[in-house]
């Protein structure tokens, strides 16, 4: 199944969202401050990272590397749960799915059973991906293209 685009938000890169990227950059900061005790899940290759609830972990991504990775407080360090193409950005909990963008093949993917599915293809520097859990909606910033992309979930 090939999912189109539904809107295309010109300019609406990080500049356009505000106040909105300063709460993130301090919670960011936060969560920084926190794990300095864990400093070994925030290598620089670590790129995108969210708590999956319903597993109790948090799910991290690898810009510079091929895993997806799990860590629960108490591990001594995050434990490979998928691989993939690599080049990973942005990651959400979707339905109980998680989702990844790649820059290494332009696309997002699922890795709900530890197996990669693509799930959206053919998007140019896919960053940090969001979620619209009210219209089932995934919103994907196009970096090099100054754009948001939003693509309807079945």
């Amino acid at each position: 199944m090939r999912y189109e685009v539904i809107h295309s938000l010109p300019g609406a890169g990080a500049a356009a969202v505000g106040p909105a990227l300063e709460r993130v950059i301090r919670g960011v900061l936060l969560i920084y401050i926190i794990a300095l005790p864990f400093h070994r899940l925030l290598f620089l290759e670590r790129n995108g990272i969210v708590l999956d609830p319903v597993g109790k972990r948090f799910i991290i991504v690898e810009f510079g590397g091929k895993s997806v990775l799990a860590w629960k407080p108490g591990d001594k360090a995050p434990a490979v749960i998928a691989k993939g193409p690599g080049g990973f950005d942005g990651v959400v909990i979707a339905g109980g799915k998680i989702l990844v963008s790649s820059w290494s093949d332009s696309t997002v993917a699922s890795y709900e059973t530890g197996q990669e599915v693509k799930i959206i293809t053919g998007v140019p520097s896919p960053a940090d991906i969001g979620y619209d859990a009210k219209r089932n909606r995934v919103l994907i910033p196009v970096f090099t293209g100054n754009r948001v992309e939003v693509y309807q979930l079945p």
